[in-house]
């Protein structure tokens, strides 16, 4: 029995957020969430928040969801990696009611022309294991909602890219090789999340929203910076997207 067999339709889970969490009062249809802790703490110590809910996330330690007055939403740290992202955006959905989830992160770029620019992705190359539990096989995710992030990032006037995405687990495997089919293919943008949020987010009925901040990742890899101050300005100014996206969304 390989992957390919993993999603089954109509499926009862063993185990369920209902059994490990208990449901708080609504507050807000829209979640914002972050990857990196610099993005978390720009967001608390930038604007007013209030702690909405604290638990034990997917058994990975505690996490906290905030309230963000200003914006009407909530805003979380996600965990990295599409199994554990995935479980958390589950745990969040049913403890919270949001409906409507916006993601936002690093990716490595394919094309160092695209460097600094925001990745809208289109569809996911499916290079992970947790969609093919809530999705049947196929090589891509569709990204539902991106003409919807498009559009409200062109009325920003921030430089944009609009295409394919590959997902990973394994962001030390990127070979040459890999890459080399990859950008055949017109993928423009790699990270290890999108295509098993999209699918959780389809199976639970609620809505998925993303893009990334690009930088390189090619045949001679260049460091790009990670935990340094560019990263850091990069996330920052990511942040005011995501949140003025949520505002949007949540109005």
């Amino acid at each position: 029995m390989s992957i390919l067999n993993a999603y089954e339709e109509g499926g009862i889970p063993i185990i369920s957020p209902d059994k490990l969490y208990k449901k708080e009062r609504k507050i807000a249809d829209v979640a914002v969430a972050c990857f990196t802790k610099k993005a978390l703490d720009y967001v608390l110590s930038t604007y007013r928040h209030e702690t909405y809910h604290e638990f034990m996330a997917t058994g990975n330690g505690p996490s906290t969801i905030y309230y963000l007055p200003d914006f009407k939403v909530l805003f979380f740290m996600s965990l990295i990696g599409s199994s554990m992202a995935g479980g958390l955006l589950q745990e969040v959905a049913y403890i919270s009611g949001a409906t409507k989830f916006i993601y936002f992160g690093s990716c490595g770029v394919l094309d160092k022309s695209l460097r600094g620019h925001y990745i809208v992705p289109t569809e996911s190359y499916r290079e992970e294991g947790y969609s093919y539990h809530y999705a049947p096989p196929s090589e891509y995710m569709p990204i539902k909602n991106h003409t919807h992030v498009e559009s409200f990032l062109r009325s920003l006037g921030v430089p944009i890219a609009i295409g394919k995405n590959w997902t990973t687990d394994a962001f030390y495997n990127e070979t040459i090789a890999k890459w080399e089919r990859m950008k055949g293919d017109g993928v423009l943008s790699v990270e290890m999340e999108s295509s098993g949020l999209e699918a959780i987010a389809d199976h639970l009925g609620v809505e998925f929203y993303t893009f990334f901040a690009g930088d390189i990742l090619g045949e001679s890899w260049i460091p790009g910076d990670l935990g340094g101050e560019r990263e850091r300005r990069r996330q920052v100014s990511a942040v005011e997207v995501a949140l003025a996206l949520g505002r949007s969304i949540a109005k």
